[in-house]
């Protein structure tokens, strides 16, 4: 088994691109939806509504910008792996001390999914096992893992083996009144996979499996992977910086041309993970990373993403507020009632974006404290 050496010339200073592009990939998590449907309701137009439909998720098959927001975070969550990895290295910490910390990581993270999507309160016949926190959890453990025991040789073949392997899966693995190769909502291994093993209620009640369930976990390292090789290219100090971001940025444009290419036979749909989905997602996060790291970290336009550094800082708290902070009512209770008769067909935003700025002014307050919440 190859291990990378840790390489102590090799680890950058803080990069704030990436701090920026996962500010951005959050702000459309908790904010955008709220914001563009308030514009819409204040000023319908054909342009509105197209983004609006770009923040849809689509219902089976295809591609859509809100497909990309998850998978760029699990990708952001990859490139952070060796450069966290290769400073503990260089410090003295062990493989093994670092692989248990890994894995207690992805306990913590597992739990706090289970929890954000309502843990006990239904009981166990009502309890959703996996989630968003749940995927990410497993995708970084499955990545760093490699990361940490395998040279780039060893990286990229686990990568291909875990697309491929998928996608042998579900091509050639028959489902029960189904057979093999179908990858419909009712059809597809996935969901057979999770109808066996999955315990609680899955996501998809109407099909009966769930988008972050068993099987997809594999092709779902693989996101995280292509994130981890990112990682390494900046790493890198024989590398000039333009080198580094066209290098990623043609890694991005190769992931795409495979990925639309092999979606003519095996289709791009998000909620099973499809290999081809992973490549589509994967080039167009490398892409981002590209461009923020070139504005940012290279030619030092910095000003314009400072909110989305802030966001970027702490985006678990800000995800779990959501879910567990009520900015809905706290909203409501300043510009509700009289003051939205007032406002009238601008209320609705204005509501979303005092929304959006009481969960700003948090991490706000914590970013200049300094604080950043990590696991």
């Amino acid at each position: 088994m190859n291990k990378p050496e840790a390489a102590p010339a090799a680890t950058p200073g803080r990069l704030i691109s990436l701090d920026a592009l996962r500010g951005f990939d959050m702000f459309w998590i908790v904010a955008a939806e709220e914001i563009v449907e308030g514009l819409h309701h204040l000023s319908p137009s054909r342009f509105i509504e197209g983004v609006q439909r770009q923040l849809t998720h689509v219902e089976w098959e295809g591609f859509v910008f809100y497909d990309l927001i998850f998978p760029l975070f699990v990708f952001i969550a990859g490139i952070s792996l060796p450069l966290s990895i290769s400073r503990r290295l260089e410090q003295g910490e062990s493989r093994a001390t670092i692989a248990g910390h890994l894995a207690w990581r992805a306990a913590i993270l597992f739990l706090l999914g289970i929890i954000y999507n309502g843990g006990m309160r239904s009981g166990w016949s009502d309890i959703r096992v996996f989630s968003v926190l749940g995927r990410i959890a497993i995708s970084s453990l499955g990545a760093g893992l490699i990361y940490l025991y395998f040279r780039p040789r060893g990286q990229i073949a686990w990568f291909v083996a875990a697309l491929f392997g998928y996608w042998a899966a579900l091509t050639f693995i028959p489902v029960p009144d189904y057979g093999a190769g179908d990858y419909s909502p009712l059809g597809n291994l996935t969901r057979y996979v999770d109808q066996q093993l999955l315990i609680g209620r899955p996501h998809f009640k109407e099909w009966g499996f769930d988008p972050e369930g068993i099987l997809s976990a594999i092709p779902a390292v693989g996101t995280c992977l292509l994130g981890v090789f990112c990682g390494q290219i900046l790493q890198r100090c024989d590398w000039s910086s333009s080198r580094k971001a066209g290098s990623i940025a043609l890694l991005g444009v190769a992931c795409l041309a495979a990925g639309y290419g092999w979606g003519q036979s095996f289709p791009i749909i998000k909620s099973i993970w499809t290999s081809s989905f992973v490549l589509a997602a994967g080039g167009y996060s490398c892409l981002l990373l590209a461009a923020f790291y070139l504005l940012i970290d290279v030619w030092g336009f910095r000003a314009w993403a400072f909110p989305f550094v802030v966001i970027g800082a702490n985006p678990l708290v800000i995800y779990l507020a959501t879910n567990f902070v009520p900015f809905q009512d706290l909203a409501d209770r300043l510009v509700g009632g009289g003051v939205a008769e007032a406002l009238g067909s601008s209320a609705m935003l204005v509501n979303a974006l005092v929304q959006f700025a009481l969960g700003f002014a948090l991490l706000y307050w914590l970013y200049r404290r300094r604080i950043h919440i990590r696991i």
